[in-house]
């Protein structure tokens, strides 16, 4: 083991740790009890991220792949359903709606319209 190292075998666990430099978790880490983890800097997680619990996201958000929402909950208005989104929304290519289109407000429609029945 390289001088400086610490190895945590069986379950091993110490009260408080801060850490300088580059720091590789092998084996996966487990954070209990309301304990937190706090990282600053730029941070590369390699395979899934599982979180069990709420999540909040104070910053932008950017996805590079495919994103799926795998909750089914029906939406009866604007403030419910499995996605709610509070403020507007961009949409730069097709949007394709499986079910009922309902609009609350006014529609301005900028190029030809067709309606099939």
């Amino acid at each position: 083991m390289p001088d400086g190292s610490i190895l945590l075998q069986d379950n091993g666990s110490l009260p408080s740790i801060n850490v300088s430099g580059v720091s590789y978790l092998n084996g996966g880490a487990q954070i209990n009890n309301g304990s937190s983890l706090s990282v600053t800097g730029p941070t590369t997680l390699s395979n899934t991220l599982l979180v069990s619990n709420s999540t909040t996201l104070n910053g932008t958000v950017n996805v590079n792949g495919i994103t799926s929402l795998n909750n089914y909950t029906q939406s009866t208005a604007s403030n419910n359903g499995a996605l709610v989104v509070r403020g507007g929304v961009g949409i730069l290519k097709n949007l394709n709606v499986g079910q009922n289109f309902r609009v609350y407000g006014n529609t301005v429609f900028e190029g030809p319209v067709t309606f099939n029945s």
